[in-house]
């Protein structure tokens, strides 16, 4: 199951209460451009931002830090996975069923 990114819980949180999106930035301290690449799953929670998620929306920042480190240990066993299968098994690795 593919977890999901904090940052779209961000979004659905931020969506489904109708919150000001300009103002949010102000208040959380946060650049525009990071917050939106941040709730498009482009860039990671940090503690920083977890901490300011915490004081103005409510979040809980060690479980969105817990989200983030879910999230980053999927993507890692994703890309390898994808990086084996990429790999030709070496000719020594190879089981052979010839038969005698």
């Amino acid at each position: 199951m593919t977890p999901k990114h904090p940052g779209e819980m961000i979004a659905e949180y931020v969506n489904s209460q109708g919150l000001n999106k300009t103002e949010l930035v102000k208040r959380l301290g946060l650049a525009r451009v990071n917050f939106y690449a941040l709730m498009r799953g482009d860039l990671r929670v940090t503690p920083k931002w977890a901490v300011a998620l915490e004081k103005e929306l409510g979040f809980d920042a060690e479980q969105m830090l817990e989200a983030q480190a879910e999230y980053d240990l999927w993507k890692a066993r994703v890309a390898l996975q994808e990086y084996r299968a990429e790999q030709p098994v070496p000719q020594s690795k190879q089981m052979s069923f010839a038969m005698a």
